[in-house]
């Protein structure tokens, strides 16, 4: 097991519980950088993420339909995401998981990459949270640049064509590590 990178997991999904926890319930309602998403619709994709990512892990699921997500956070979505960020790190701490591969919806890859994915997925989405609810935001600077390069890695065209990531857009050259994860992903510095 990569203890690096189930401990980035652990360190990001406590990092969105304190934002969750803190911004509830009127900072979740507020219109987030994904357009037409609100805080919790943010943290409602986290949680569905988490679990398509889970599912990877032990029995493949289906690609969910983002445009008409279940409601995953029911009354508590800070517990919502932390059970799901649980799941999700009991099952790449499986015994042997990281050294093999999973199948997700669109390919078959390293569990080490998806679990990257995963952290980066989340890194991102934490950027929208502190954006939304105007909160500050303490991820590890290491765990940043491993989001970034595997999201240059992983967004293809075919990504940004469905509408999973926008349009990468400009960044200037002196801002974070994070804002430039935030600005391939296609958000507005």
């Amino acid at each position: 097991m990569n203890a690096t990178q189930i401990n980035q997991l652990e360190h990001v999904a406590d990092v969105v519980t304190v934002l969750v926890t803190t911004s509830m319930p009127y900072g979740l309602l507020q219109p987030s950088p994904c357009a037409g998403w609100t805080g919790r619709d943010v943290v409602n994709h986290m949680v569905g993420g988490a679990d398509l990512f889970t599912g990877a892990a032990g029995e493949p699921v289906p690609f969910p339909d983002w445009s008409s997500m279940p409601d995953w956070l029911g009354t508590d979505p800070a517990s919502a995401n932390r059970d799901a960020a649980n799941r999700a790190i009991a099952a790449f701490s499986a015994p042997g998981l990281l050294d093999g591969n999973v199948t997700m919806p669109w390919a078959e890859m390293p569990a080490a990459f998806a679990l990257n994915m995963l952290v980066a997925d989340h890194i991102t989405h934490a950027w929208d949270l502190s954006r939304t609810t105007d909160l500050p935001l303490d991820i590890d600077e290491a765990a940043i640049e491993v989001a970034l390069a595997t999201c240059q890695a992983s967004v293809s065209p075919e990504f940004r064509q469905a509408g999973f990531y926008g349009t990468e857009q400009t960044a200037p050259h002196d801002v974070t590590t994070l804002e430039r994860l935030a600005a391939f992903t296609g958000r507005t510095l």
